[in-house]
């Protein structure tokens, strides 16, 4: 399973970077259903080890044919056990990426978005974000949550990128998005402010399996002409990673980061996921990789947000494994000064978030640190 992971990685950056073949299936796929045919098709394709993934090639790709979500009470609507349900991605966590996806392409349809996001609807692909859109009918819908998140980071990231340019207007500064997933900030980034210069590199890192639905998808794009130019940064970098590891740290190097730059580190829904010695190592090692001013953004529950999510039906639930009800603590003891602390309220950009009377409030927090 890691094999062919890692050689999906390889082989969707590698499409990235080159025409497809006449006979390539996602040759039609560029939108809509043409695009949902390459969803659910098996490909053979050749690669080489453009995102750093040094693995033997087994024999095919990873699309399962035909997928059919399965509908139940859990937070993502598909059974934990059907791997259909999973648009043949690793686990649940990984198809986190694609949900988010589909809840960022129904925001950006309100009259009222808190962004737009022109690549979110075809990440997610239209069967994803239809059965999404159901959910919106419902109050207590997570999606009202994550498009809080996406536009208080939107904001913070913003706001760290002019700091550095206002503190030294050469600066090179440098994005690492780790936990990425579909998220498509380096295409319609800084349009929401227009003031802020773009960054020079932009690293975008996840699980190679959601790095390889993603790379391909983007080179489909690319090739019918749909993809538009990078805003965020003038170079984009993919990296396909395990974060309970340390293995990421020779090959950011090896694609260009640069310890000297200030940087924006941002771990969006990451976190949570990681074990409690992934997560020490990730942050400490981070604080190392960062230059004075640099700035870290993430997002993350409590713990005991954790321990009652084990008794959890919702299998993405279940998956979560670090918490903190004191993160201010912890991560000034690991390398940063926390600077901000905030609760996730329903009075962030006016929009009411889900509660539930008689349970713990402020389960979530984001925040900002610094590098000093």
């Amino acid at each position: 399973m890691k094999r062919e992971q890692a050689r999906l990685a390889r082989q969707a950056a590698t499409d990235a970077q080159k025409p497809l073949p006449n006979d390539h299936p996602g040759r039609q796929a560029a939108s809509g259903s043409e695009q949902e045919d390459f969803y659910y098709r098996e490909l053979e394709e050749e690669s080489n080890d453009v995102c750093g993934c040094n693995e033997p090639e087994p024999a095919k790709s990873f699309w399962a044919k035909g997928w059919h979500p399965r509908v139940d009470n859990s937070a993502l609507g598909f059974e934990e056990n059907s791997k259909e349900g999973l648009n043949g991605l690793q686990d649940v966590v990984s198809y986190t990426a694609v949900s988010f996806a589909a809840y960022r392409a129904i925001e950006s349809e309100r009259p009222d978005a808190l962004f737009q996001d022109p690549l979110a609807a075809y990440l997610a692909g239209d069967r994803v974000v239809s059965r999404q859109k159901a959910e919106v009918a419902n109050k207590d819908y997570p999606g009202a949550r994550f498009a809080v998140r996406t536009k208080y980071f939107d904001l913070a990231m913003m706001s760290a990128i002019e700091e550095m340019k206002a503190q030294n207007s050469q600066a090179k500064v440098q994005v690492v998005l780790f936990g990425c997933g579909m998220d498509a900030r380096s295409w319609r980034l800084p349009a929401t402010l227009e003031t802020v210069p773009p960054a020079d590199k932009v690293f975008e890192g996840d699980r190679p399996d959601v790095m390889g639905l993603k790379e391909q998808l983007l080179s489909i794009r690319e090739e019918a002409g749909g993809l538009p130019p990078l805003t965020l940064a003038k170079q984009r970098v993919v990296l396909a990673v395990d974060f309970n590891t340390d293995t990421w740290k020779e090959l950011i190097l090896q694609k260009g980061f640069r310890k000297s730059e200030p940087t924006v580190w941002l771990f969006e829904g990451l976190i949570m996921y990681l074990t409690p010695a992934g997560v020490t190592s990730l942050v400490e090692t981070v604080a190392e990789f960062s230059a004075p001013g640099s700035v870290l953004l993430i997002d993350g529950i409590s713990a005991s947000a954790v321990d009652r999510a084990k008794s959890s039906p919702s299998p993405v639930l279940r998956s979560w494994t670090w918490g903190s009800n004191d993160p201010e603590t912890f991560f000034n003891a690991h390398g940063w000064r926390v600077t901000t602390v905030d609760d996730v309220t329903g009075g962030m950009f006016g929009r009411v978030l889900p509660s539930w009377p008689g349970r713990e409030r402020n389960l979530t927090w984001y925040m900002t640190a610094k590098r000093e």
